[in-house]
């Protein structure tokens, strides 16, 4: 038996800024940020739960800027500088442009995992990531973005007078627990959230960058030549 109800909800609220600057001086310049929160309630945290949970949402990112530009340098005929001659042919026709865009990347999703102590973006995301060179011995290279702590689970199993057996753990210190007999049996209440905010996917840091120059041949007739960069910050 399947049986769909709409539970779900979602709360949203945003502030956008655009600033627009047209043909100020041979310069095009155009901004937009945006910051926004949304939470879902989109998802049973437990079997057992008659409403959805909340958590911080995947379906929009918190912030995003972006801004791009055109510049057509003041050289060359109708320009105020080199109109004419030598200095018009040399320097005449440039234009620059670029864009850039940032924007944090999609949360992390977290299983039903034990932690000792209160998650948060501070504790558990590195602010640093660590390059490690597992291939010095005999494993793979990787970055380490996420700090485990340094909890420990002790676990002490007791033989009841039925003859079963109980295990009973002890913690200390702070971080996720690792020890397998202390791991949860999926019938606990989970109590670790699905998405901590701020721990979060490598974002967009983007930008790119255009050279252009326009050779007038003659009458109706130009040729025009481009250089672009992309990923001018070479982040991936």
């Amino acid at each position: 038996l399947n049986l769909q109800q709409p539970l779900g909800q979602s709360h949203f609220q945003e502030i956008l800024f655009n600033l627009t600057r047209r043909y100020s001086n041979g310069l095009t310049l155009m901004a937009s940020f945006q910051i926004n929160d949304q939470h879902d309630a989109d998802y049973f945290n437990n079997g057992f739960d008659a409403l959805p949970s909340w958590e911080a949402s995947n379906n929009s990112l918190p912030t995003r800027f972006t801004i791009e530009g055109v510049y057509s340098l003041p050289f060359g005929r109708g320009k105020m500088l080199a109109t004419s001659g030598w200095e018009s042919a040399v320097f005449g026709g440039f234009q620059l442009s670029g864009a850039y865009e940032m924007q944090p990347g999609t949360l992390i999703g977290f299983g039903n995992a034990f932690y000792v102590g209160t998650p948060s973006a501070s504790q558990i995301k590195i602010k640093h990531p660590i390059y490690v060179n597992g291939q010095a011995t005999g494993g793979h290279n990787y970055v380490q973005w996420l700090n485990a702590g340094n909890a420990t689970a002790t676990a002490t199993s007791t033989v009841n007078s039925n003859g079963t057996t109980t295990t009973t753990c002890t913690y200390s210190g702070t971080g996720f627990v690792t020890n397998p007999a202390c791991q949860p049996t999926g019938v606990n209440l989970r109590v670790f959230p699905s998405r901590i905010n701020g721990v979060r996917q490598m974002g967009m840091n983007d930008g790119q960058l255009s050279m252009q120059r326009t050779f007038p041949l003659w009458e109706k007739m130009s040729l025009e030549t481009t250089f672009n960069a992309y990923n001018v910050l070479n982040h991936q």
